[in-house]
Formats: structure tokens, sequence, C-alpha cells
């Protein structure tokens, strides 16, 4: 199974997708806009 990552609320343009997520408690990591680098990370 994989990660679920999440763009909070401040940094979103529309809320719509990552704030459902969110709502349902499905992510793993709510992460204010630039997500590049945890993804990085996370591949790596």
């Amino acid at each position: 199974m994989g990660n679920v990552i999440a763009e909070s609320q401040s940094s979103c343009v529309v809320y719509g997708m990552p704030g459902e997520i969110v709502r349902r408690k499905l992510a793993d990591l709510v992460l204010p806009g630039k997500m590049t680098e945890e993804i990085i990370r996370i591949i790596k």
C-alpha cells in the first residue's frame, strides 16, 4: 500500500478533494504547498 499525501487548506486554491481526504482521515501526511521534497524522500 502507498502513502496518501494531501495538500493543506492554507496552500490550496480549491480544497475540495484534499479536504475530503483530510475530513475522512485518509491522509498519511497533510503538507503545505510544495510537496516535492517529501515525495522524493518517500521514494528513495
